[in-house]
């Protein structure tokens, strides 16, 4: 009992370093940001003028990215905003994303699978 938790344990400080550090994980954190500073005030660049800029958002918000969709033809969504954003300019961010996020994508599979704790 006492080595499972401490591998546990071990497995949830290195996930925590790798978020933390993770510069691709970063960039869209930052993209996010800007969608929902344009979606929610209009405002296109920190510099942009002519709105209010939100510097952070809750970690719950991004999943609402998903459900949110245009009025009309509402199948693009504002995450598809965010990854036609990205992808253009920085095409290698999903392989970089697994990457920094190796200890995070490991534990996330072994529990899909698992049936409890």
């Amino acid at each position: 009992l006492h080595k499972n938790l401490l591998a546990r344990v071990e497995a949830l400080r290195d996930a925590c370093t790798q978020v933390r550090g993770s510069a691709a994980l970063r960039r869209v954190f930052g993209t996010v940001l800007r969608v929902g500073n344009y979606l929610n005030h209009g405002v296109d660049a920190p510099d942009g003028g002519g709105g209010v800029e939100v510097r952070g958002f809750a970690v719950e918000s991004l999943l609402k990215l998903r459900d949110f969709r245009a009025a009309q033809g509402g199948e693009v969504s504002a995450l598809h905003c965010v990854v036609l954003h990205l992808l253009p300019v920085e095409p290698n961010l999903p392989a970089q994303l697994r990457a920094e996020l190796r200890s995070v994508l490991v534990q996330q599979s072994s529990q899909d699978g698992c049936g409890g704790p």
